[in-house]
């Protein structure tokens, strides 16, 4: 597992809408929570809880985005369905990215709820590697805060 102080992989996802972030080196300070499935209970109040907060952590110069392993039209259905702004990575098929950041789980077929802050350089900043969907994105804006703001 990546923990705080390592270099994010060199991986590119590519978001249901065909965006792509270098999470290598991301272009900007960059958040990034891994959720199991779209369209299920925690990972909807996780999303939405994220959507909510985009402006604050805009403020800081930060992007939040999601990443799944689910196919891009699930992923697109699940943010016109809950209007969710921010990006969200499609990582089905060989899982690569979920793989490169160690969170993917083959036989399970969806990727461990993991969430990251990564600098501009590829650092990362903060992991948590346990989430909790609700109040997670908060706890993760105040973190945000105190590293970047």
């Amino acid at each position: 597992m990546l923990k705080e102080g390592d270099k994010a992989p060199a991986v590119t996802g590519v978001s249901y809408d065909g965006r792509r972030f270098d999470l290598g080196a991301p272009a900007k300070r960059t958040v990034v929570f891994f959720y199991p499935k779209a369209n299920t209970g925690g990972c909807t109040t996780e999303a939405v809880e994220f959507n909510g907060l985009l402006d604050e952590f805009a403020k800081l110069g930060a992007e939040v985005v999601g990443a799944s392993v689910d196919k891009p039209a699930a992923n697109e259905k699940w943010a016109v369905k809950n209007g969710l702004r921010m990006p969200l990575i499609s990582d089905p098929g060989e899982h690569t990215v979920a793989s490169a950041f160690g969170v993917a789980r083959p036989r399970v077929g969806v990727a461990k709820r993991t969430t990251w802050l990564i600098d501009p350089d590829g650092t990362l900043r903060k992991v948590y590697p346990k989430v909790t969907p609700k109040g997670h994105a908060a706890e993760v804006l105040a973190a945000a805060q105190e590293i970047w703001g």
